[in-house]
């Protein structure tokens, strides 16, 4: 979680009704081209406002404020075209830090007895017992409404199959990436 004490007590304007800052932050890569999105960094409105202080209260928070329609409208808004727009084929999660979709990674590399390793990893099916588990994590549901949220823009798409694999931070840490691989119906 991203904390800063100078946020605590900022504040904006919407329509007339003043609110406190939560300190919500995207950072994400895209390349339309080939079809890659990937969210380094995935802090909600409702995940900051928790750690605010005093916290921010549910009727604070901003009315834009589901991941997948942020991530939406930046993907949509530096692809160009329609077209480009609908060219999803992965979405890739950096440094996996959710409690819930880490004890699913280690559930679904346990069932191989496997554990976690550098690119390419392993591999899941996402029909697979362990894909299931993977799509149902908080981060894959993350990218289930993506695509749900926004199937008249991108047309019927779903998540075909899972990578997981590990990489360095900080020379010696070892954070689990995710890529979900996106196919047409």
């Amino acid at each position: 979680m991203l904390d800063s004490p100078n946020l605590d007590h900022q504040t904006y304007q919407v329509d007339g009704k003043t609110y406190r800052v939560t300190g919500a932050v995207y950072n994400l890569a895209m390349n339309h081209h080939d079809g890659a999105l990937i969210i380094v960094r995935e802090y909600s409105p409702k995940n900051q406002a928790a750690v605010r202080n005093p916290p921010v209260p549910d009727d604070q928070l901003p009315r834009l404020r589901a991941a997948s329609d942020i991530i939406w409208i930046e993907w949509a808004a530096r692809a160009g075209s329609a077209d480009a727009a609908k060219n999803l084929k992965t979405v890739t999660i950096y440094r996996v830090s959710n409690e819930m979709t880490t004890a699913a990674i280690r559930r679904a590399l346990d069932s191989r007895n496997t554990q976690l390793s550098a690119f390419p990893g392993e591999q899941f099916d996402a029909t697979s017992d362990e894909g299931k588990a993977l799509i149902g994590s908080p981060n894959g549901v993350g990218v289930g409404y993506l695509l749900l949220q926004h199937k008249p823009q991108l047309g019927n798409l779903k998540i075909s199959k899972i990578d997981v694999f590990s990489t360095i931070h900080d020379g010696y840490a070892w954070e689990a990436v995710l890529i979900f691989h996106i196919e047409a119906t």
